[in-house]
């Protein structure tokens, strides 16, 4: 009787010519489920979001350091008319020239934690950037050290990575590497890993990993100041804290799976 195992090779398309690669963008993520209403305000236009009770979905509040159903983001126009929120929780500029956003909390899971996210799904479920604010909530804090703890081995969590990607926003895995995306609480990061090395993740499938694999990431503002790509405990993100709507994009590295058949050595049992 033959044993079957399965081996997983990941392709760049720098490291050989002749290799097939098909590469595909990051799916956008989405603002999760919620209610809105919007309230007209001498400085700016405020929309309020509420959560339904059953959502998996919470708004820390920093003021109260506490995580409730409901949040806010204000949107002002500094320079025109016309800046209002959203149902992204951006801000959406009709005759405003600059506009500026703020927000009284942060959008997280409050039932999960830091774990590696799987496939296209889960990222389409998740918050596309996030702001860095984030890192600052004890309950994140530890879960990204439980993470790292648990991984610290196999990722590397190194801030300066790709130090240019403050003022690019652009980060290219080196030579070998590649990002895998984590779910931090909702909010999706990247952390770059040798790619020999994703095997060996302990308790992790290897296809499932493989496939949210990156090969570069990119941050733009699509409208606002900056939306400059940040690191913190070693994930990157887009920092959408001065940016009222920002995007995360890049290109996934495409796997091809091979199947190998293995003849178990002669023993005692059958």
């Amino acid at each position: 009787m033959k044993l079957f195992s399965t081996i997983v090779v990941f392709l760049l398309s720098t490291l050989t010519e002749s290799a097939k690669v098909d590469e595909s963008d990051i799916p956008k993520g989405t603002y999760p489920k919620h209610s809105t209403t919007k309230l007209e305000t001498k400085v700016g236009n405020e929309g309020e979001y509420t959560f339904p009770e059953d959502s998996s979905w919470r708004m820390f509040d920093f003021a109260s350091k506490r995580l409730a159903f409901s949040g806010s983001v204000t949107c002002t126009c500094t320079s025109g008319t016309g800046c209002n929120p959203d149902e992204a929780g951006n801000c959406y500029m009709i005759g405003c020239n600059t506009c500026t956003k703020k927000t009284s909390g942060i959008a997280i899971r409050h039932d999960k934690s830091v774990k590696f996210l799987e496939n296209e799904k889960g990222v389409e479920r998740n918050l596309p950037s996030t702001d860095a604010r984030l890192f600052e909530i004890d309950m994140i804090q530890d879960g990204l050290k439980q993470f790292k703890k648990k991984y610290g081995k196999d990722l590397i969590f190194e801030d300066d990575y790709c130090p240019q990607s403050k003022e690019t926003g652009v980060c290219e895995a080196r030579d070998g590497h590649a990002f895998v995306a984590v779910d931090v609480f909702g909010s999706t990061t990247y952390v770059p890993a040798e790619i020999d090395k994703l095997g060996r993740f302990r308790g992790r499938n290897l296809r499932a990993v493989a496939a949210m694999a990156f090969a570069s990431l990119s941050c733009s503002c699509n409208v606002g100041n900056s939306c400059p790509m940040d690191s913190t405990w070693g994930h990157k993100y887009c920092n959408a804290g001065d940016c009222t709507s920002c995007t995360m994009s890049g290109t996934s590295i495409a796997i091809r799976q091979e199947e190998e058949f293995v003849k178990p050595s002669k023993g005692r049992f059958p």
